[in-house]
């Protein structure tokens, strides 16, 4: 049985934020650290994609003011020459983690529902061998989504030859290998599991879904793979 393990992605630049996006503050406290603490009732070994030591040391600096608690931080640097954003990091995690089930999420995703994340990653379980996202309609949603370190060749491969190193490119890449599951309805059960923060409405919106000011109850029901 593969193990399993959390996989946060820290690296974007966040330039439509105003600065780097895991610092961003939502009510008082960095987006990274409300992923964290969500990820963390997962109980499963959690690790941080950066790129720089400077950009750890700044986290761990975030976690102590977040009152975080003081267990081994688990980071991941970034070391994949000349490639830049999600696919760097997840491969990266890939070849350091080579037995594991990577449940990845993203720093901008300060909404994560923990029953889904457990959902999905039972779901994975059907094949440890396949990546498994969501999809609406044409529209994928690359995270949350189990991500197998069995397939790190492979992703290297795609990233030597393709000429668009884009998640979409890498997705459709998979299908054709029939190594990808997609999950359809995923958002009647997990709508704001895929709320993205890319601006400072985004942040204004969020403080008001964790504030109740917002929230609706979403009929649930069965999901199905492609």
């Amino acid at each position: 049985m593969s193990k399993k393990a959390v996989l946060i992605l820290a690296g974007g630049k966040g330039s439509r934020i105003g600065g780097k996006k895991y610092k961003a503050l939502l009510n008082g406290l960095p987006l990274l650290v409300h992923v964290y603490k969500k990820v963390a009732h997962l109980k499963l070994p959690i690790y941080i994609s950066v790129r720089t030591k400077d950009q750890e040391r700044e986290i761990l600096s975030l976690f102590e003011k977040g009152q975080v608690t003081s267990e081994k931080r688990n980071f991941i640097y970034d070391g994949t020459e000349g490639i830049e954003g999600p696919l760097a990091g997840i491969v990266s995690a890939m070849k350091q983690l080579p037995e594991h089930q990577l449940l990845v999420v993203a720093t901008d995703q300060p909404l994560l529902e923990t029953s889904f994340l457990r959902w999905l990653l039972k779901i994975a379980e059907q094949d440890r061998n396949k990546v498994f996202i969501c999809k609406k309609e044409e529209k994928m949603e690359p995270f949350p989504g189990v991500y197998p370190s069995s397939l790190a060749n492979t992703l290297t491969n795609f990233l030597k030859i393709s000429s668009k190193k884009s998640l979409y490119r890498f997705f459709l890449f998979l299908r054709e290998a029939g190594l990808i599951c997609f999950l359809q309805n995923c958002d009647t059960i997990a709508v704001k599991s895929f709320f993205n923060v890319n601006t400072p409405e985004d942040l204004k919106l969020a403080e008001k879904y964790l504030t109740g000011f917002k929230n609706q109850s979403q009929k649930t029901r069965p999901l199905k793979g492609l």
